[in-house]
């Protein structure tokens, strides 16, 4: 009869160990961050209300999406997570420039 030798388990280093740990910058929240510099709960209120909802500290510059009409803060390339999804499916175009002229276009 062999005998199975146990593999060693390789131990978890947490994530905060490698890279520095961020609070929401809601006042009142001790969450640590998950996108746009907020915690999950105040990101998705962002993200359901299509606009700035929480305030920002002082000297923090707000980057709202570059389509015009549009408040919400850039998730990628200068848009929004839902203007970014647009482009980003768009068929039958090559170019980045291309598909952003194409939704710069819808919105005049």
């Amino acid at each position: 009869m062999k005998w199975k030798r146990k593999r060693a388990k390789a131990k978890r280093q947490p994530m905060d160990r490698h890279r520095p740990v961020a609070i929401c910058w809601v006042s009142s929240c001790e969450d640590t961050t998950h996108a746009f510099g907020l915690c999950l709960k105040h990101s998705r209120q962002e993200m359901s209300h299509r606009r700035a909802v929480v305030p920002r500290p002082a000297g923090t510059p707000i980057e709202a999406c570059e389509v015009p009409g549009c408040d919400v803060l850039q998730f990628d390339h200068g848009l929004c997570r839902r203007h970014f999804s647009r482009v980003k499916t768009a068929d039958g175009l090559d170019d980045w420039d291309d598909m952003r002229s194409t939704l710069f276009s819808e919105h005049r």
